[in-house]
C-alpha cells in the first residue's frame, strides 16, 4: 500500500493512514480520505430480456450471496452491485437480486445497519428516506466485511414477530467476473471419499432412491425421504462417538433403513401444491413438516419389513395418492405407526435458494446432497441417456425435483426417480458403486434449491429421541439349551435384520472387539 482507510469500511470519507517514509512507519491522517467523488454513468444494459438498468463503465461489481433466511426464502440469493446514480441510497452503493430486491444501507434506524427489501421500495429508501425492510443485518457491520456479516433478522410472518437468525445473512462475497467464471470456487472440493461417515450415507440412499413414480407427481416426496434417510444414518453414525453407551442402538442404516416416501406423499399437507400429494409439492415444506410431525418407515410396495410400504409399483396407475392412514399399512409390522414416527428436528432450519453457489459450498462443507426444481422438457423426458442438460429444446412440460448428490461450479449430478431404465449409469469408484438413473443439468436450468437443515454443536449431542424406527426397540431373547453342539446352546437375541420377512435371532458375543454391527457386540450366523 502506499495508503490505506479505516478497516470494514468501504471507501471512508476520513482516518486514512499512508506510509511516511521519512519515519519508515505507517502514519494515521484523521483528514485524509475521499475530499470527492463522482459517479460515471455507462450504456444501458439490457437484463432479463428488456428491463434496462446502467452500470458504470468499467466498474468492478461485487456479488454479495445471502442465505439460511427461513420464512423469507425469496431473499436467499445472488445480489450483484450497482453504483449507478439512480440507485445509489443514502450515499451508498446498493446490491440487486434478480428476484425482484435489494440490499441498500439505512443510517436512519437509530441502528445504522444494511436492509434487504423489494425492489418497489426503492423511492421510499432513495428519496424519502423510510426505511422499509424484509430482513436487516446486525447494527454497524458493513455488507462488505470480509468477516461476513451473519445474524440477519428477517420478519417471519407465521409469528408477527421479526426473528434473529444466527445462520442468516451474507454467505459469500466475490467479484461477479470470478462468480461467472467459477474462479471464487477453486480451492472447494466435492469428494465422496474425503468423509467415509458421509460416503456410507449417501451411498446407502443412492441405492435405494430409484423407486419410479408412474403417473404420481410426487418427486418431492421421493427426494425429501431420501434426504431424511441421509440425515438421520449420519446422526445414528455420530451417536457412537457422542457416548460410548450408545453404539449398543442400531444405526440407521442397511436393506431396511427406508423413510416412506408414500407417507409423506399422503400426509404432508402443508407441502402440497395441489389438494393431493400426486399433485407436486415443496420439499423445504415436506422437509420442515418431517421435523414436526415425523414419518414412519417404508420400503418397496413389496416391503414387509417396514411401516408403510410404497404405494405404487412399476406398472402402477395410480395418480392420487391414498388417504392419509393413521396405522401402519403393513399388518406384519411389529409396531404402532405412533411408535415407529421418525423425528429429524434440524430439518426444521431447512431453506431455500436460487443461488448455485450457496449449493455449492454447502455440499463442499458438508459432504452432503441436497434437493433440485429445474423445467422439464420432451426431449429430456424421453431421450436423455446421457451429458449435460443444458438447454430447453421445447416447451416446459413440468417442473421436477430430484436428489444432487454431486455439483462443481457449472452443473451438478443428480439422481431421477424414474426408474433405474432412465438415464445414465455412473460408477463411483472411490465407493465401488454403479448407480442407475443419474443425470446431469447445468446450474442455468436449476430453478432453485432446497438445503436440508444441519445440526449445530448443540444438537450435535442431543438425541431428540432415538431418531429411528428402532426407538422403543426392546429385544427379545430366546435361548436354546440341550443341544449336542454346544455352540447352539446360547441366548440369542432379537436383532435389527429380516430374513424371509421374519426376525432373525443372533448370537451376542459380548467380548469380542471386532465391531461390524453395533458396539462390542458381534452378531454371528450359525449354520442350523
Amino acid at each position: 500500500f502506499n495508503a490505506f482507510g479505516p478497516k470494514g469500511k468501504a471507501i471512508p470519507d476520513s482516518g486514512w493512514s499512508e506510509w511516511d517514509a521519512s519515519s519508515n512507519a505507517a502514519v494515521e491522517r484523521p483528514g485524509a480520505g475521499v475530499a470527492s467523488s463522482v459517479i460515471v454513468s455507462g450504456e444501458a444494459e439490457e437484463v432479463n430480456g428488456g428491463t434496462s438498468t446502467t452500470r458504470p463503465q468499467n466498474s468492478i461489481n461485487i456479488t454479495v450471496i445471502l442465505g439460511h433466511f427461513l420464512s423469507q426464502g425469496q431473499l436467499n440469493a445472488n445480489y450483484i452491485q450497482h453504483t449507478d446514480r439512480d440507485l445509489l441510497v443514502n450515499g451508498r452503493e446498493t446490491y440487486w437480486s434478480t428476484s425482484g430486491h435489494f440490499i441498500y444501507w439505512c443510517p436512519f434506524t437509530g441502528f445504522a445497519r444494511w436492509q434487504v427489501t423489494s425492489s418497489t421500495e426503492l423511492t421510499n429508501a432513495r428519496d424519502k428516506k423510510i426505511c422499509n425492510w424484509n430482513a436487516f443485518g446486525p447494527a454497524g457491520k458493513d455488507i462488505l466485511d470480509s468477516n461476513l456479516s451473519r445474524g440477519w433478522t428477517e420478519w417471519d410472518s407465521s409469528v408477527g414477530a421479526a426473528v434473529s437468525l444466527h445462520d442468516a445473512g451474507v454467505h459469500i462475497l466475490a467479484l461477479e467476473s470470478e462468480i461467472v467464471s467459477g474462479a471464487w470456487a477453486d480451492g472447494l472440493s466435492d469428494n465422496f471419499a474425503e468423509d467415509e461417515m458421509r460416503t456410507e450415507c449417501v451411498t446407502q440412499a443412492m441405492k435405494h432412491l430409484v423407486r419410479g413414480q408412474p403417473n404420481c407427481s410426487n418427486c418431492w416426496a421421493i427426494a425429501s425421504s431420501a434426504l431424511t434417510e441421509i440425515s438421520l444414518c449420519i446422526i445414528s453414525e455420530r451417536l457412537c462417538s457422542i457416548s460410548k453407551s450408545l453404539c449398543s442402538i442400531p444405526k440407521f442404516q442397511g436393506s431396511n433403513a427406508f423413510i416412506s416416501a408414500s407417507y409423506i406423499t399422503s400426509c404432508a399437507g402443508s407441502a402440497f401444491v395441489e389438494d393431493n400429494g400426486c399433485g407436486g409439492g415443496n420439499p423445504v415444506s415436506a422437509l420442515r413438516w418431517i421435523a414436526d410431525h415425523g414419518v414412519p418407515t417404508g420400503g418397496e410396495n413389496t416391503s414387509l419389513a417396514t411401516c408403510v410400504p410404497y404405494f405404487l409399483s412399476s406398472n402402477s396407475q395410480v395418480s392420487q395418492a391414498p388417504t392419509c392412514p393413521s396405522s401402519c399399512t403393513n399388518p406384519n409390522y411389529p409396531q404402532t405407526l405412533q411408535e415407529d414416527l421418525i423425528k429429524v428436528p434440524t430439518l426444521s432450519k431447512s431453506w431455500t435458494t436460487t443461488s448455485h453457489e450457496s449449493a455449492l459450498l454447502f455440499k463442499a462443507h458438508w459432504k452432503l446432497p441436497f434437493i433440485i426444481r429445474f423445467p422439464v422438457d420432451a426431449h429430456f423426458r424421453d431421450n436423455y441417456t446421457g451429458g449435460i442438460y443444458s438447454e430447453l429444446k421445447g416447451p416446459v412440460l413440468f417442473y421436477h425435483v430430484t436428489l444432487a448428490v454431486q455439483a462443481t461450479s457449472d452443473y451438478v449430478t443428480s439422481l431421477n426417480s424414474w426408474s433405474s431404465s432412465w438415464g445414465e449409469v455412473l460408477t463411483y469408484n472411490d465407493m465401488g458403486l454403479t448407480v442407475p438413473g443419474c443425470f446431469k443439468i447445468n446450474k442455468s436450468l436449476i430453478s432453485d434449491y432446497a438445503i436440508p437443515g444441519i445440526p449445530d454443536q448443540d444438537d450435535s449431542v442431543r438425541l431428540h429421541g432415538v431418531p429411528w424406527h428402532l426407538k422403543n426397540w426392546t429385544a427379545g431373547v430366546v435361548t436354546l439349551a440341550g443341544f449336542a453342539d454346544s455352540r447352539l446352546n446360547a441366548d440369542y437375541t432379537d436383532s435389527t435384520w429380516f430374513a424371509a420377512d421374519h426376525s432373525v435371532y443372533c448370537v451376542v458375543n459380548v467380548t469380542n472387539k471386532q465391531t461390524p454391527m453395533a458396539g462390542q457386540r458381534e452378531y454371528k450366523s450359525i449354520d442350523m
